[in-house]
């Protein structure tokens, strides 16, 4: 069962979720992602919320070793603790902070990281979304 978010979400979190609430409208209608899943359209509305870098950027080095019980991708289960947790303080960021900022984040912490950051976030994300009618 996915972790609930907390019930008063932190101002930025619910600009970021109006903004997503909006791209996730507009790949709906988007030829491409006509009739994609819910969770698909999330990911890729995640993907177009924060801006692209304009230089690749160094990878951050990871906080120390913890297991935590954010959600996380099952392809992360034999990953080492200390990516995990790279992994689970990022959506920390973003609940905190704003999906914005958690992205900006992930994507210096590498491609590999962004993705199971997307994956991650959108499990999160989606019972919410679910729950405000924003998606199915």
């Amino acid at each position: 069962m996915p972790e609930e978010l907390p019930q008063n979400l932190h101002p930025a979190l619910e600009r970021d979720i109006a903004r997503l609430s909006e791209q996730i409208g507009k790949h709906r209608e988007s030829p491409e992602l006509k009739g994609a899943e819910s969770k698909e359209l999330i990911r890729e509305s995640l993907r177009s919320l924060a801006p692209q870098p304009a230089t690749p950027a160094v990878p951050q080095p990871p906080s120390p070793e913890d297991d935590g019980s954010a959600l996380l991708p099952s392809y992360m289960q034999d990953e080492p603790a200390a990516t995990k947790l790279m992994v689970e303080e990022l959506l920390e960021l973003s609940l905190h902070t704003g999906i914005t900022q958690g992205l900006k984040e992930a994507r210096k912490a590498g491609p590999y990281i962004l993705d199971a950051f997307h994956d991650a976030l959108v499990d999160k994300l989606y019972p919410e979304l679910k729950k405000r009618g924003i998606v199915e």
